[in-house]
């Protein structure tokens, strides 16, 4: 067609057409997360599950009384190297015995992405990371199956983070790869101060450039996604007052022949975690809230530690509330450059977990000024041990403890009616900044025993706020 046009107009019209059309197909092909999970059906069949249906994962969101929305959350499935997984549920898990054969090579890699992205200083760096976030996760490389990722994103300093991870971070956890470690390491050094002596954290056996290095497992591309997305926040000219914190959840399920993660026996659960967002699971026997991340405050004991060299940062304002350098209540966040070299860090602060039933094991590792390196916490779920997994900003936790964030979602038919009477009760009880909540349903859900222990409490409070 194209030799055969004579009209220069055309030519050039049918030029763009192509080379656009080339772009979305490259863009296309790159890009292999989507909003729908796979799983095996009936003889043999795959059948595919809507992710952003309400009785699938359940989302609600307020602004409360901000002049603008800072919150923003990101869930995709994502289609990760089966021999990373393997890697990853050796090392951290034990488990030696998991055969992709036996899925599939489609199914194998698939693991449920769900983030929570809590922006400050306006949202820019958390919607970056509701759109990019659990791109980065996934490699192009070699793709066999998916990874359900769910990602909640809290700015601070205005929206434009947090939009910002909204927007690109599921596709950067798509495309890291061990090459790119050697000069995320040497931007990392070249922030100063804290950083000046960086060795890669949790990447530091990629970090020589032609050495053979390991299997790349998914806490080091957990780090490397998150540094890169930090990198690249760095880009935004409101990157230097404006940041967010993060909090996402990576469930992969274990079972042949595959199944969705909200019916699966057999589960693999990790939580990559920055800031003061949080995560928990509801124990499905007595119904008791089970934490699995920390806030990453500079008095808190593990922040302390981290922050101790650089001397005395931590400042307590007029309402007895600690700020590091006068201004920050996070010490792990996206963002914030202008306290990059005192230590505000993206790393993560790793912890690995194996539960099967009973607790065979624990392990830290710590990472060491705000920075972007998420905690990374890694579980194994057997049975029905757990009825479902929730994703808080601190809009809802300034307001509500653990044990009446699960209770009140514990009483709910489904996770969209969860999600939201959790932040209807936050609300209620005097929360005015952003609140988002997202809750995920494991094989337990719908079967929690035990009294609602909180019920009593929360009655008492909503008497006494509204007089």
């Amino acid at each position: 067609m194209l030799k055969c046009t004579t009209n220069p107009r055309l030519r050039a019209s049918y030029i763009t057409w192509y080379k656009t059309f080339q772009s979305l197909n490259a863009k296309a092909q790159a890009q292999r997360y989507h909003n729908f999970i796979k799983a095996t059906a009936s003889q043999g069949r795959t059948i595919r599950i809507p992710l952003l249906s309400g009785n699938v994962i359940g989302s609600a969101v307020s602004r409360g009384n901000r002049s603008y929305q800072e919150d923003s959350h990101a869930i995709a499935t994502l289609s990760l190297s089966p021999k990373e997984l393997q890697a990853h549920l050796a090392e951290r898990l034990g488990i030696l015995s998991w055969d992709p054969g036996r899925i599939g090579p489609e199914l194998a890699g698939q693991v449920v992405f769900v983030g929570l992205y809590d922006g400050h200083g306006g949202p820019s760096v958390s919607q970056f990371l509701q759109r990019e976030l659990h791109g980065l996760f996934e490699s192009v490389p070699e793709l066999a199956g998916q990874v359900v990722f769910v990602g909640l994103y809290d700015g601070h300093g205005g929206p434009s983070v947090s939009q910002f991870l909204q927007r690109e971070l599921h596709g950067l956890f798509e495309s890291v790869r061990p090459e790119l470690v050697p000069d995320t390491i040497s931007w990392m050094k070249s922030q100063g101060g804290y950083f000046k002596r960086f060795k890669g954290g949790a990447l530091e056996r990629w970090a020589e450039r032609g050495a053979k290095s390991p299997t790349f497992g998914l806490e080091a591309r957990s780090t490397l996604a998150f540094l890169e997305a930090d990198k690249r926040i760095s880009e935004l000219p409101e990157s230097e007052k404006c940041g967010a914190t993060s909090s996402v959840v990576l469930l992969h399920s274990l079972e042949a022949p595959a199944s969705p993660f909200f019916s699966s026996q057999l589960l693999s659960l990790m939580v990559a975690h920055c800031g003061d967002t949080r995560v928990l699971l509801c124990v499905k026997e007595g119904g008791s809230a089970y934490p699995l991340t920390e806030t990453h405050h500079a008095e808190s004991r593990g922040e302390a530690a981290r922050l101790r060299r650089l001397g005395a940062g931590l400042v307590t304002d007029s309402f007895g509330e600690a700020r590091w350098m006068g201004a920050l209540a996070n010490t792990r966040g996206l963002g914030d450059f202008r306290y990059k070299a005192f230590g505000v860090t993206p790393e993560p602060e790793i912890t690995s977990k194996l539960i099967t039933g009973e607790q065979l094991g624990d392990f830290r590792y710590k990472a060491f000024g705000v920075t972007p390196e998420p905690e990374i916490t890694s579980k194994l779920i057997t049975g029905e041990q757990y009825a479902f997994a929730v994703l808080v900003s601190d809009g809802v936790t300034s307001t509500l403890s653990d044990a009446e964030i699960v209770d009140v979602a514990r009483g709910e038919t489904d996770p969209q009616k969860a999600a939201k009477a959790i932040v209807s009760l936050a609300e209620e009880l005097g929360s005015e900044d952003n609140a988002t909540a997202l809750v995920v349903p494991l094989a337990g859900w719908g079967k929690t025993t035990g009294a609602d222990k909180t019920l009593e409490l929360r009655n008492y409070r909503k008497k006494t706020m509204i007089g």
